[in-house]
């Protein structure tokens, strides 16, 4: 019995894919309906942040019904789905990647504490400008 009613289930589905590729917006919904704990369990997997979750589905169910007249094989359709969502979340990890929080950033980028060498400096400038020449190159 429990075969029977999944055939039904997919048939179901395969129906609804046709109806929603051709612009069926009630049809598109029930499909996402019945795939959401997947597409939440597999976001939960990959991402941390509510937000992101709910963006990642977001963006996944915006480009699936933009997509969908372009699915090949209305039996794929969750696998494609599916896919999508997986772009989705790696496009927001590479977005963090890219964001180094600030205890992460090189300080020393090159900036030299001249406050050090004031002593140094004053003592230079007291020479004569010839022998000033000479100094100033061989501290660099």
């Amino acid at each position: 019995m429990e075969f029977i009613s999944t055939i039904r289930e997919t048939e179901t589905s395969e129906l609804d894919v046709r109806l929603a590729k051709k612009g069926d917006k009630e049809a598109f919904g029930r499909l996402i309906e019945e795939y959401k704990v997947s597409l939440y369990r597999i976001a939960l997997t990959m991402l941390t942040e509510k937000q992101d979750i709910e963006d990642a589905m977001q963006n996944t169910i915006i480009k699936a019904y933009e997509g969908i007249i372009y699915l090949k094989k209305n039996e794929f359709f969750k696998t494609w789905l599916l896919k999508i969502l997986i772009n989705e979340c790696r496009s927001i990890l590479r977005k963090y990647k890219r964001v180094a929080p600030i205890e992460q950033v090189n300080v020393d980028i090159g900036v030299r504490d001249d406050y050090s060498n004031i002593e140094i400096q004053q003592a230079v400038n007291l020479l004569d400008d010839d022998l000033k020449i000479v100094t100033r190159s061989a501290t660099r």
